[in-house]
């Protein structure tokens, strides 16, 4: 699958790939993230999206076991989530992803907002109610928080 990321490579702008997904003094790990994976910073003036709304970053890996693509939009936020603008934020980088990696399955597709304060309980179940479309299916938001590894978010 390692061709599949050099193809994604060949359609994204080299200048808006990175390694560290920070925003905000809100930073996301990756330990344990499969060997090959790309970071697309959306908020890069050459990124793949539109600019009204977008997600920070888009994560694309190439998982093992078993074989298939992972896509995972993330939102990140030093402060508290709102759950409505979160869900478009995410769903700008859905829609992305969907160009990017047009053509090409299996995927696996995992929205994540990655927050700073508490949630309130209250947010916290608007927030899981609400769903971004991909391809064919509805995903529940992952949530995590600011400083955590990635990999807790995907189990």
């Amino acid at each position: 699958m390692t061709s599949v990321l050099a193809g994604i490579d060949e359609k994204v702008d080299s200048g808006c790939l990175t390694k560290a997904m920070s925003k905000q003094g809100c930073e996301v790990g990756y330990e344990g993230a499969p060997e090959s994976w790309r970071v697309i910073d959306m908020d890069h003036p050459n990124a793949p999206v539109e600019r009204a709304r977008k997600c920070d970053y888009l994560l694309l890996a190439d998982e093992s076991s078993p074989r298939r693509l992972l896509v995972v939009p993330l939102e990140l936020k030093s402060t508290g989530l709102n759950p409505a603008s979160v869900q478009s934020q995410l769903q700008a980088g859905a829609q992305a992803a969907e160009r990017i990696v047009a053509g090409i399955s299996p995927i696996r597709f995992v929205p994540v907002a990655v927050h700073g304060l508490k949630i309130r309980r209250r947010t916290f179940r608007e927030l899981l109610a609400k769903r971004i479309q991909f391809r064919s299916g509805e995903y529940q938001i992952k949530t995590m928080n600011c400083g955590d590894q990635l990999t807790w978010a995907l189990e």
